[in-house]
């Protein structure tokens, strides 16, 4: 009948071909520099397969937020002149839910164009080094799949170590068996 929506429609598919997405979710964030001074002027794009992708920029306090999105996940890139590109992945679990994803950090343009990642792996209660520790590293932040770009094991004292690795903001994964896997994301500027 005219004027009722058919389920296509009430699904939130427009007929007239539009992607874009629609929804009552939001997304809210800051972005800072490297001395966590808030960043102005930094382009995020939102982007959502199977969708248009739509671009907000941060305020004078760094702060952005995009509305009207629909449930999924959607993959957040930042670039500003000058910094060095990163991307993070941010899930909306409902239509009208309001998502606040962690600050993120931008880093100079100048770091050198690889570094090395290293550390150590400690046993959350004793303190001590854990040994054979598998750690794999993807590009982005809170990126937990995909293609993993770099993989190390720790030695017996528990030390890492992923070297040549580009500019930019990772996500490692560390697994043993007998301890929860974890992830945590760290940043490759030179040497720095």
């Amino acid at each position: 009948e005219y004027g009722e929506a058919n389920d296509y429609e009430k699904g939130g598919y427009s007929p007239s071909g539009s992607d874009s997405p629609s929804g009552s979710g939001i997304i809210n964030g800051a972005v800072l520099d490297n001395a966590s001074d808030a960043l102005s002027g930094v382009s995020v794009t939102f982007a959502k397969s199977g969708t248009n992708s739509s671009v907000v920029t941060t305020e004078d306090n760094g702060t952005y937020s995009k509305s009207s999105l629909s449930s999924g996940t959607y993959a957040l890139t930042f670039t500003k002149s000058g910094f060095v590109d990163t991307s993070l992945s941010a899930t909306l679990t409902a239509d009208n839910e309001t998502l606040e994803v962690g600050i993120v950090q931008l880093f100079a343009d100048t770091c050198a164009s690889t570094g090395t990642i290293s550390g150590t792996i400690k046993d959350a209660v004793s303190n001590s080094g854990v040994a054979n520790v598998s750690l794999s590293a993807r590009s982005g932040i809170e990126t937990t799949s995909g293609t993993i770009v770099k993989t190390t094991t720790s030695d017996v004292s528990g030390n890492y170590s992923l070297s040549s690795m580009s500019t930019g903001w990772y996500t490692v994964e560390a697994s043993k068996s007998g301890y929860t896997a974890t992830t945590f994301n760290v940043f490759a500027c030179g040497d720095q």
